[in-house]
């Protein structure tokens, strides 16, 4: 396309404009200029001081990583507090496994690696093996605390039940079958928390194995602290298995040592099913409560009159919403406590039951 003088003209315009433009622009945003560093805002180049390690414990902004142990450092740590217990009593020879409290020789099992032993010892990683006595038992949490003197002791390390986590490494450590050569160990996973079995809550459920023997022994996180006594598996199944967590345990030595032995809770004498969401919506059920499926004959509340299907909502003015509540309520009432029980009967008929609470069977 052919260009006029005049287009000429106009073109020599622009050009200067656009020049114009250009210089002004290099001058407003030259990064010398002392007014561009102060109108933007600076970067820190010189990292925070890191906290002093007394406060990096307190620390809110970053968790700090718990270092985890190797097993074989693990059972070396633990080998001292860890005992092999050998009983003979009324049904023949037993054992279990124990785990040291203090200094001044209690140990921890569970009451039914002792409950009927006339006769205890005691072997140490060190080798010596020493006479034992039952000192005190609990009646709710199949624990019990033996005694010993003479051997040096070293008390378990114990950590904080309260923060397992569902997934979480643990191992189990005891004398299974009282296998000669030491513990043995397996390893598995928190399965569940708060499991609840007959009077017993709070359970920790784990797949690490649990065999006869290893009863009484630690169930230990991968810190190397206790967080649980295992007590017994599920025979049933493969891979369930149940520890008292060391909170309630080590709340219950304490009282066994200091206070004495609990009265045992008042029995009852029902079988029940928990109400799970799935069943309410099956069965058209309360969504909450204790779904009565066996009653003992002539226990306290059979003679009350508690019915199989029957379903416990409230003990006196306490709302009874799964097997955990029914434990509680009962382990302050021992036999001869007079009880009032809310039942719903026929689907939506409400009664009031007094019973008295009897003597748990032997």
């Amino acid at each position: 396309m052919k260009l006029h003088n005049k287009d000429y003209k106009n073109l020599g315009v622009i050009i200067l404009l656009l020049l114009t433009l250009t210089c002004s622009v290099n001058t407003k945003i030259d990064d010398t200029s002392p007014d561009f560093e102060s109108s933007l805002p600076t970067r820190q180049t010189e990292q925070a001081p890191l906290p002093s390690p007394e406060n990096r414990q307190t620390s809110n902004s970053v968790p700090l990583t718990i270092r985890e142990l190797s097993v074989p450092n693990i059972i070396e740590a633990l080998a001292p507090s860890v005992v092999e217990i050998a009983t003979n009593g009324r049904f023949g020879p037993g054992g279990g496994t124990g785990l040291v409290l203090d200094e001044e020789g209690n140990i921890l099992t569970n009451k039914h690696v002792v409950q009927h032993a006339t006769e205890i010892t005691v072997a140490f990683s060190n080798g010596n093996v020493l006479k034992g006595s039952k000192f005190r038992e609990d009646p709710v949490l199949d624990l019990a605390i033996i005694q010993t003197e003479g051997n040096p002791t070293t008390p378990a390390p114990f950590g904080n039940s309260s923060e397992l986590q569902i997934g979480e490494d643990v191992i189990a450590i005891g004398h299974a079958f009282g296998f000669e050569g030491g513990p043995t160990v397996s390893k598995g996973v928190v399965s569940a928390l708060n499991r609840t079995l007959s009077d017993m809550t709070g359970l920790i459920q784990t797949d690490a194995a649990i065999n006869d023997g290893n009863s009484g022994g630690p169930l230990v996180n991968m810190q190397g602290k206790v967080i649980g006594i295992n007590t017994f598996k599920e025979r049933r199944a493969d891979g369930i298995g149940f520890a008292i967590n060391i909170n309630q345990a080590k709340n219950s030595a304490e009282k066994l040592i200091s206070l004495g032995e609990p009265l045992p809770p008042g029995y009852l004498g029902i079988g029940f099913e928990e109400i799970t969401p799935a069943m309410a919506f099956l069965f058209d059920l309360p969504r909450n409560g204790l779904w009565v499926d066996y009653v003992q004959p002539k226990s306290p509340a059979d003679k009350a009159g508690i019915k199989t299907d029957d379903i416990i909502i409230k003990m006196d003015n306490h709302d009874i919403l799964n097997g955990s509540n029914l434990a509680d309520f009962l382990k302050n009432r021992p036999s001869g406590s007079t009880i009032t029980i809310t039942i719903i009967r026929n689907g939506n008929d409400l009664y009031e039951i007094e019973i008295i609470l009897g003597d748990r069977p032997s």
